[in-house]
């Protein structure tokens, strides 16, 4: 009998799946009954690893885990003389790697009653840099849907995925897996942002994410065509991207755009053809602050909506755009006494009857120069089926107040995703001190032990909302908005 390892890859990102194959030969002249790997075999391996982390050889599974597995009772299976068996297991569940560089990992099986070791194999954990990360989620259809976080990580940065579904909704547990790479080519040099399309459907019966990637010319999503090929559409030089970008069922992507003077939808085709732009609406040169898409529930109408700039004067107006492709001029909110927080993302959704919702945090007016504390509102702005007919109902209220030398930095404002709870919108707030405040703790200030991802990816889910971090070792990790 003889023990080996096999791997696809000698070199692993901090987080990434380690998919480890241990495969037991029988080599010998006579059918020997060994563990069956569809019925826990793999829990009568061990493992021994040596590096940076465990400078001191360091044996796995441990404790409780260790003492399970082996009181465990495993069906055997015949393996025949000439033929191999595998064991998979994704290392990175087992043993953490903490510090990067290279280690040394063995192993050693019980295989009826003879202790079998395998040749230890050299691996290398790196910690590349998280250049960028968004969550791409597959909006309201499924009470436990596997969600994804696209990642840029290193220089020239590639592209990652991140899958997670919420295992144990009633205690807000959040089940990742390891990063799994999107695409093994190289992006530009100059791409420095991923392009994380959001669907309206389950994006498993499309069998495709179309990850994008920003650079400062161009958008590209990747095709199926070959490894590496991508749709592109150049940027002009004040170009913005409008989150999120939307897969249709076709596998076409819709994007919008923003610059100084225009609001483009871009059309990115599966494969073969060109970018193209779909439509465009100009404006007289208001400053936009803020943007957000949505889609409609059949994937037929896209909108996008606007925050600007307060007027200025004696009554700060904070003018709120909502465009719907194809249409005339857009219908104007105006937000009297708001300023626009900075770094902010407001969120927008579409009902089953068609209306149009969108959701936002401002700042209030102060009431005097020398204030001591800064207001923040939560604005909630509903438009009736067909929107474009009935006047939006606006509702606002004051929801956090905080010391000027404590002022927000950042923020977020996300609508429920699954829709097994009722449905809600949840926000958070980063201040100063890199604390956060939500809707559910607006008074009560939480740390994280990682830093929040910037711009702040929040994911309200079926009872527990989410925000994505990532720690000193450049791990991506969910932690439960309190």
């Amino acid at each position: 009998m003889k023990l080996s390892i096999h791997l696809l890859s000698n070199r692993f990102l901090s987080g990434e799946t380690i998919l480890f194959t241990v495969r037991l030969t029988n080599d010998g002249a006579a059918a020997v009954e060994v563990p069956d790997p569809d019925d826990g075999g793999s829990a009568r391996i061990r493992y021994q690893v040596v590096g940076p982390a465990y400078p001191e050889p360091a044996a796995f599974p441990r404790g409780k885990r260790a003492t399970a597995s082996a009181s465990m009772s495993v069906k055997p299976v015949l393996l025949a003389p000439g033929a191999a068996i595998d064991y998979e297991i994704e290392l990175e569940r087992l043993i953490r790697f903490p510090e990067p560089g290279e280690y040394r990992v063995s192993t050693t099986m019980d295989a009826g009653g003879k202790i079998l070791q395998a040749d230890a194999v050299k691996i290398t954990i790196e910690h590349p840099e998280v250049r960028s990360a968004r969550i791409m989620a597959d909006d309201g259809f499924q009470e436990a849907a596997l969600q994804r976080v696209l990642v840029m990580l290193g220089t020239p940065g590639r592209l990652y995925q991140m899958m997670f579904r919420e295992n144990r909704p009633a205690i807000g547990e959040i089940k990742p897996s390891g990063l799994v790479t999107a695409d093994t080519t190289p992006l530009p040099m100059d791409a420095n942002a991923v392009y994380a399309p959001w669907t309206r459907f389950n994006r498993v019966d499309l069998d495709e994410s179309r990850a994008g990637w920003i650079s400062t010319k161009a958008i590209g999503i990747e095709t199926s065509e070959e490894p590496g090929s991508a749709v592109t559409f150049e940027l002009s030089k004040d170009a913005v991207p409008v989150y999120p970008p939307f897969l249709l069922r076709d596998g076409r992507v819709l994007g919008w755009l923003r610059t100084n003077r225009t609001l483009q939808l871009v059309e990115f085709p599966v494969s073969g053809s060109p970018a193209k732009l779909e439509w465009e609406a100009s404006w007289d040169g208001t400053t936009v602050s803020s943007a957000v898409a949505a889609l409609s529930r059949e994937g037929d109408i896209p909108y996008a909506m606007t925050v600007g700039q307060s007027s200025g004067g004696e009554v700060d107006t904070l003018p709120v755009s909502l465009y719907r492709a194809g249409s005339g001029d857009p219908i104007v909110v105006a937000i009297p006494d708001a300023i626009p927080l900075p770094d902010s993302e407001p969120t927008a959704w579409v009902d089953k009857e068609g209306g149009v919702h969108a959701a936002l945090l401002v700042q209030d007016k102060p009431k005097s120069k020398d204030a001591k504390t800064i207001s923040t509102s939560y604005v909630e702005i509903n438009w009736t089926p067909p929107p474009e007919v009935e006047k939006p109902v606006v509702n606002r209220y004051q929801v956090v107040s905080t010391p000027v030398e404590n002022a927000p930095v950042a923020s977020r404002v996300c609508h429920s995703i699954a829709r097994a709870g009722a449905f809600r919108v949840d926000w958070v707030i980063q201040l100063t001190d890199g604390k956060c405040l939500s809707r559910t703790a607006p008074t009560e200030p939480q740390s994280f032990p990682g830093k929040p991802v910037r711009p702040l990816q929040l994911m309200p889910m079926s009872t527990a909302t989410y925000l994505l971090t990532h720690d000193k070792a450049q791990v991506l990790k969910f932690w439960k908005v309190i």
